[in-house]
């Protein structure tokens, strides 16, 4: 912007010193605040998120002002008129600057909705989906998707006496740890929520047993390696994990109930295991 404003200057006073043309100092004025809006709008395009309606409508309200900029250049040289140009000069600018502020403050506020949106969906801990969401997005998938995949279940093991033996922030940081391991390790399309205090929960759409099992057996090792170290000392945690698969038309109750029946079987197994039951069916 600072070689932009000195440039531009440079320019002008070559050109009044030399030329004495007031028309060709409006139309490089006209030229330079285009090519500036312009610019703003190549940037707030490229950097767009994903759903981002405030950054489309900053990158609207810059196209707006590239064309409200280069109206009184266009009047000057249809009617070469001091008066005309300083009435089309005062309503483009005043019409630059609200489509401007309009964008501005519709990015904050899109920001803002933004914002309370990903609270309102994510576990504050450990940045992962929360239950509601979760269960949400699996009854639309096994509704209105194709309906297959697997649903599992993690359990930290023994993480009561975690807490009890290293403090509750150790145990936060376990949950994070965990959290982060199982985030990590699953494929780009799973659904990974924190159910719990110490639960977890993924559903892996389009899957079959042999390759979710793939993933969660490789998430169990990873986690039983896993070493927290807190101003008490090391804390090592273990995981149990229920896998079921399941088929169209599966209600996501009997889904759940499938895989947390899997998951007690892991626990009684003698913990820090996998168990995948009985793939159910609607």
């Amino acid at each position: 912007m600072s070689c932009n404003i000195i440039l531009f200057i440079t320019v002008l006073l070559f050109f009044y010193l030399h030329t004495q043309s007031f028309i060709t100092r409006v139309y490089l004025g006209g030229i330079n605040n285009a090519t500036l809006f312009f610019l703003c709008f190549v940037v707030c395009w490229h950097h767009r998120a994903q759903c981002g309606k405030g950054e489309k409508l900053a990158g609207a309200g810059a196209l707006v002002c590239v064309l409200a900029s280069l109206i009184p250049s266009l009047l000057m040289s249809v009617r070469p008129e001091p008066a005309l140009f300083q009435v089309s000069m005062t309503i483009t600018q005043n019409l630059g600057c609200y489509f401007v502020l309009g964008a501005l403050l519709s990015l904050f506020l899109f920001d803002q909705i933004e914002w309370h949106y990903r609270r309102s969906v994510r576990d504050e801990l450990t940045g992962l989906y929360n239950r509601r969401y979760f269960n949400e997005q699996l009854d639309r998938l096994l509704v209105r998707g194709s309906g297959k995949g697997c649903l599992a279940l993690f359990d930290i093991d023994h993480f009561k006496k975690v807490n009890d033996t290293f403090g509750h922030d150790a145990g936060d940081l376990a949950v994070q740890r965990v959290a982060r391991e199982i985030q990590e390790s699953l494929p780009s399309g799973a659904l990974v929520a924190r159910y719990g205090g110490e639960e977890f929960v993924c559903f892996l759409p389009e899957s079959d047993e042999p390759l979710a099992r793939h993933f969660l057996e490789h998430i169990r090792q990873k986690v039983s390696d896993l070493a927290v170290e807190t101003p008490r000392g090391s804390v090592s945690v273990t995981t149990s994990i229920g896998l079921c698969q399941v088929l169209p038309g599966t209600p996501v109750a009997q889904a759940f109930k499938c895989a947390d029946d899997a998951l007690y079987q892991a626990k009684r197994a003698g913990r820090n295991t996998l168990v995948s039951s009985v793939t159910v069916s609607g």
